[in-house]
């Protein structure tokens, strides 16, 4: 029931994604594929008075984009949709920029103080067009981030606990939501600086693994590439049910990597020192790093590895491709990335859930309340299946989509002369 109430919700959210992304990108005169590499000055290392620093944003948004999509999504994309629908997911990426852009940079002007503390996300963006709009998003919020969202995360971590350790998963989940409100308690800060630390060194980590895979199989990369391009596009062969059901599986998974169009990133990018413009443009990027490197670098390594035809899928099929480059060390570097990927996505999630639930409340009473709820979800999802925590996230970033989507139509996006009085109204969150 719930897995075809998500496929008629996406046959409907992937076209407006879509068509909107390639809209804004049109309206923007693609400013934010155009730009990209404004968005990596030396100013990523400023910190104006009253913000976290752009580079902290970043890692925030990357932190909490990169999880379990990157490895087990890609490996399920590869599997349900066929190679081609990694490239579905580029385009989907690619639409992306543009939305990622304009939600962002609208959350920086949108954003308001809240006693004594920046209150920021895509409720206060859409409540300029209409309250309610903004109250059905926070509370869709709330709910992904107390139910499905810290889910799947902590299912994967508890899977991969149990493979790496043989860790009961009971114990993952009491560690796991110990930690959790340890970070939790030091508020966004807090937040940032454990995205900054782990976000280099998991990415880093786990593309020197795939660097390896494809290192030993240089003979295979060009016929994997020629492969996955033919099939992206081969309505005739596949027939256009198969067609379809690809690029409903790579616009889904793109969604669930890079989050898109579900106003995520756009809480992150609320506390940011930048301008609306430039914190469009560092928020836009993380789409490029998330689904340009490190899902392609996934799907390559399955691919050239052979691995793709084993009858294996998420991350097993991922160890085994890492286990063709690596060897024995192949399954425990997925493993410990997957573990770090997972983590990292926790604390972003939760600060997304807190902002929206504050922002209903008026005020910060319900945070305490919250951050012990969301630890303690996160705890249980380490008894929880994954296929069912995975189909409910796709039902929540789906609705997400659709609710968020309406203000980057109607509302102005700053663009590069941009001088809004809203950019003033900072302060730093402790």
């Amino acid at each position: 029931m719930l897995k075809s109430i998500t496929q008629t919700l996406w046959s409907v959210a992937l076209w407006v994604l879509l068509g909107t992304g390639l809209c804004l990108t049109l309206r923007t005169r693609g400013d934010a594929l155009r730009h990209l590499g404004a968005a990596f000055r030396p100013e990523l290392g400023a910190a104006r008075r009253g913000g976290i620093r752009p580079v902290q944003c970043l890692c925030t948004a990357l932190a909490t984009t990169v999880g379990t999509g990157n490895i087990a999504g890609t490996a399920v994309a590869l599997t349900t949709g066929g190679p081609g629908a990694l490239v579905w997911m580029w385009i989907s990426a690619a639409a992306g920029c543009a939305v990622k852009y304009a939600e962002c940079a609208l959350a920086v002007t949108s954003r308001r103080g809240l006693e004594g503390k920046v209150l920021g996300g895509p409720m206060l963006t859409l409540s300029r067009l209409s309250r309610p709009m903004g109250q059905v998003y926070a509370l869709l919020m709330v709910g992904y981030t107390l139910s499905a969202g810290p889910l799947a995360q902590s299912s994967a971590i508890a899977s991969a606990a149990r493979e790496l350790a043989a860790v009961p998963p009971l114990w993952t989940g009491l560690i796991l939501a110990g930690a959790l409100l340890a970070v939790l308690s030091g508020g966004v800060g807090a937040v940032a600086r454990l995205s900054t630390l782990l976000v280099p060194l998991m990415c880093g980590l786990y593309l020197l693994g795939g660097a390896a895979v494809l290192w030993n199989h240089p003979g295979q990369i060009a016929p994997a590439l020629a492969a996955l391009l033919r099939s992206a596009f081969d309505l005739r062969s596949a027939g256009a049910g198969a067609f379809g059901h690809m690029v409903r599986v790579g616009v889904t998974r793109g969604c669930f990597s890079n989050d898109a169009g579900t106003g995520s990133a756009a809480f992150s990018a609320a506390q940011t020192s930048a301008s609306p413009r430039h914190q469009g443009l560092v928020s836009a990027s993380a789409n490029l790093w998330d689904t340009g490197v490190i899902c392609t670098v996934t799907a390559l390594s399955i691919l050239v590895s052979g691995s793709l035809d084993s009858g294996l899928t998420g991350v097993a099929l991922t160890m085994a491709a890492y286990r063709a480059g690596l060897g024995r060390w192949g399954p425990p570097l997925v493993g410990v990335c997957l573990i770090l990927f997972a983590f990292s996505t926790l604390p972003g999630l939760a600060f997304q859930g807190e902002q929206a639930l504050a922002w209903l409340l008026g005020s910060w009473s319900g945070s305490r309340a919250y951050r012990v709820i969301f630890s303690s979800v996160a705890a249980v999802g380490c008894l929880f299946p994954a296929q069912s925590a995975l189909a409910g996230a796709d039902l929540f970033n789906g609705l997400l989509v659709l609710v968020n989507i309406p203000s980057l139509w109607l509302l102005p996006i700053p663009g590069k002369n941009e001088n809004n009085p809203c950019n003033r109204a900072h302060s730093v969150i402790r």
